[in-house]
């Protein structure tokens, strides 16, 4: 299929110092991980997502991460193509 069948279209604020919201399209109902890594590639953060067909909206809840730049990936059949990049800064 030329569209991949999971993609995160937005995430913000970017920085952010506590939450962090991100909008995810899927072409169909499933389920998926996301992923948050640190800046040395070492996971960090570990989320299950339940998706409906379309835009879905999620919270993440960032602020006990340490401050420094961490990597978002879905896990959608190990295609890791869905990565973005935040800032998490201090308080």
């Amino acid at each position: 299929s030329a569209k991949h069948p999971l993609a995160i279209r937005h995430l913000y604020p970017v920085p952010t110092s506590d939450e962090l919201y991100l909008i995810v399209e899927s072409l169909d109902d499933r389920s998926t991980v996301l992923t948050a890594y640190n800046g040395l590639g070492i996971p960090i953060l570990e989320r299950s997502l339940l998706l409906r067909k379309g835009m879905n909206r999620f919270e993440l809840d960032v602020r006990e991460l340490p401050s420094g730049m961490y990597f978002l990936l879905l896990d959608e059949a190990n295609r890791r193509n869905t990565k973005w990049k935040f800032l998490k800064i201090g308080e």
